[in-house]
């Protein structure tokens, strides 16, 4: 009777283990574990030292890595001259000849900018292979931008490959002279709050660049990216996880009498 009650222990363990690893599979009531960075919020100035830089606003940013998240723009753009504004603490300023510089676009050169989100966390031990996910939530990618001469517009670009869109067009001021592009006031700031995605995996990378229309060129400085990250994955619901450890508590008192037998 009692090989018997063993016996009887050990298959309705094995069963018990069998049904939830054979309903894992389905995750028809999987548990979503979802995990959300701090918000990100980083200024880039394009400086004298012809790069855009957070040597002028670093103070206004958070920082580029928060607890498991990272969040890493990274901007180029081609040189116009050494008027244009300053960006001291995101806040354009009046610049001058000598130590303030402007970069710009016009129908062949681009602003581009990368923006690379990571998690380095811990997945959980009862983590479903193959469901992590990662999201870039971008609320907002700014630039402030002005014609030079003659009237033009300017949109944002996505252009990360399966994802491109692009803002509104933006009707921009228009600067009569190099001299006046050192005054922020004709500066207008284009910003664009474009769909985010998720994609498998820790870590995404998201690309932008932008159309100018117009005869001329359109002036750029204060570039920003505000969002934050979001992770998640799978586990099975807590009822699975119970049949496996009920199951796995059966298995071994079914061997021990085996044993002394």
């Amino acid at each position: 009777m009692e090989r018997a009650t063993g016996m009887g222990r050990g298959i309705i363990g094995l069963a018990l283990v069998s049904a939830a690893v054979g309903f894992l599979p389905s995750l028809a009531a999987a548990t979503i574990v979802t995990i959300t960075s701090s918000n990100f919020s980083i200024g880039l100035g394009y400086t004298s030292a012809q790069t855009w830089n957070n040597s002028e606003t670093s103070a206004a940013n958070t920082p580029t890595v928060q607890g498991d998240f990272t969040f890493t723009p990274v901007v180029t753009a081609t040189n116009l001259t050494t008027h244009g504004p300053f960006f001291p603490n995101r806040v354009l300023t009046t610049g001058n000849q000598t130590s303030s510089q402007s970069a710009y676009t016009n129908t062949t050169n681009k602003l581009n900018a990368t923006i690379t989100a990571q998690w380095n966390g811990v997945l959980s031990p009862y983590y479903v292979p193959g469901t992590l996910a990662i999201q870039t939530n971008i609320t907002g990618i700014n630039v402030y931008a002005v014609n030079y001469v003659s009237a033009g517009t300017f949109r944002f670009d996505e252009t990360t490959v399966g994802h491109t869109s692009s803002s509104s067009p933006t009707v921009l001021l228009i600067s009569p002279d190099i001299p006046t592009l050192n005054n922020p006031a004709v500066y207008t700031k284009v910003l664009w709050d474009p769909n985010d995605f998720s994609v498998a995996g820790s870590s995404q990378v998201r690309t932008f660049s932008n159309t100018y229309a117009g005869i001329q060129l359109a002036a750029l400085d204060g570039f920003a990216i505000l969002g934050n990250v979001t992770v998640t994955y799978e586990t099975p619901e807590p009822a699975s996880l119970a049949l496996v450890a009920i199951g796995l508590a059966l298995l071994p008192r079914t061997r021990l009498r085996a044993g002394a037998r």
